[in-house]
């Protein structure tokens, strides 16, 4: 059985992690526009696959986009002001009214009022929200093709020394 330096191993390594942080991020860009998580770019543009060095490679996106991904958000009262820059991005005509007004007000009172009732609505577990997974399933389904590529980097460099020897 063939051993491998050190440095062959690195070598290896690098070059599949190379290739396996090309394909995930590939994947998982494609189930965000499959699923219609992130419309607005930021989560899209936010993921990024970093080598640190040859066994550890770095993933990470915006915060937001774990949350979408989870089957289980009931952890307490979101921050105020992110529900409110929300209902501010997905427009106050989206929403029937404001709590407390028979008629829309101003549009800053609007705001504060959906966005307190959003928030107190998620903070009961009273919602609608559907889970868009996007993440859990991809990544980890495409460590697959990181074993795969392993195995073939191996195969590949012993198949051409045992070439080398017998030529």
């Amino acid at each position: 059985m063939k051993r491998f330096t050190e440095q062959e191993k690195a070598q290896m390594n690098a070059q599949a992690l190379g290739e396996f942080k090309v394909e995930v991020e590939k994947r998982l860009r494609k189930k965000m526009i499959e699923k219609n998580v992130g419309n607005d770019g930021d989560l899209y543009n936010s993921l990024k696959a970093q080598l640190q060095n040859p066994n550890v490679m770095s993933f990470a996106f915006s915060n937001y986009g774990r949350h979408i991904d989870m089957r289980n958000t009931d952890f307490g009262s979101p921050p105020f002001e992110e529900i409110k820059k929300w209902v501010k991005k997905e427009g106050l005509s989206k929403f029937k009214f404001a709590p407390g007004y028979k008629t829309m007000p101003s549009e800053s009172i609007a705001l504060d009022r959906i966005a307190w009732g959003v928030r107190h609505a998620l903070a009961k577990g009273e919602t609608k929200r559907k889970r868009k997974a996007w993440y859990s399933k991809t990544f980890w389904g495409a460590i697959d093709f990181l074993i795969e590529r392993l195995i073939d980097i191996q195969k590949e460099k012993i198949r051409n020394e045992i070439s080398g020897k017998i030529i």
